[in-house]
């Protein structure tokens, strides 16, 4: 089920206590602000299927037929894929590892990761998306476990891009000239120019790098992969 307000969704969760929950709403008010300013719906609800669970902020399943789709729908989000990225985080989390998110998107893997008990580490270049994480996280008391970059993570360090944002479809498919947007769906668009950065330049000699798991997300510059054995 979806709640009628944000609060109700910590209510409804039998494992987290109260004193658990209200900590978080504190901190869950700008970025909502933010979202209902520029005219985007926010919906709460508890994961499924997912051990642990966690309080996910989705939009208009109308709108974005992936993600907000998925959740309305089940609860989940690509369950066979999520299966494999929580074995692999829970493993790296037991070590007290590192998360890299490039291209967080609505923050579903991020959140997996930091519940899990790993730190995040979440490049997000979009505004909208960078809300739903920050909401989310302090609505399950994660924000102290990520840090959201508000950039595009790259191999080259301070090139200027422009990101293509589509307001109907696929919102994941966000990409630099928007490379990845079906063009076939009828949509408007949004474009945001910034700069790119460097893990490296990011993370210098702060983070224990040989503890870390990485996920790519489709706003990263082509032509790189990053291996972590």
């Amino acid at each position: 089920m979806a709640f009628a307000s944000l609060a109700e969704a910590t209510r409804q969760q039998p494992n987290l206590r109260r004193s658990e929950a209200e900590p978080g709403l504190a901190e869950v008010g700008k970025p909502v602000r933010l979202l209902r300013e520029m005219n985007i719906s926010v919906t709460a609800a508890w994961t499924q299927y997912l051990t642990p669970p966690f309080i996910m902020l989705y939009t208009d399943p109308t709108a974005d037929v992936d993600v907000s789709h998925s959740m309305h729908e089940h609860r989940v989000v690509e369950p066979l894929y999520q299966a494999y990225w929580s074995r692999l985080t829970e493993a790296c989390c037991a070590k007290g590892g590192l998360v890299l998110d490039g291209g967080a998107n609505f923050g579903y893997y991020a959140l997996l990761a930091a519940k899990h008990g790993c730190r995040v580490v979440a490049w997000e270049p979009v505004p909208a998306f960078r809300a739903f994480l920050r909401a989310a996280a302090a609505l399950n008391n994660l924000s102290h476990m990520l840090h959201v970059r508000p950039t595009a993570l790259s191999a080259e360090d301070g090139a200027d891009i422009s990101i293509t944002v589509p307001s109907r479809g696929i919102w994941g498919t966000a990409s630099v000239d928007g490379g990845n947007i079906d063009p076939s769906i009828p949509s408007s668009y949004e474009k945001i120019n910034l700069r790119t950065e460097t893990m490296d330049a990011v993370l210098g000699r702060a983070w224990p790098l040989g503890a870390a798991r990485v996920k790519r997300g489709a706003t990263l510059r082509d032509g790189w992969w990053l291996h972590l054995g």
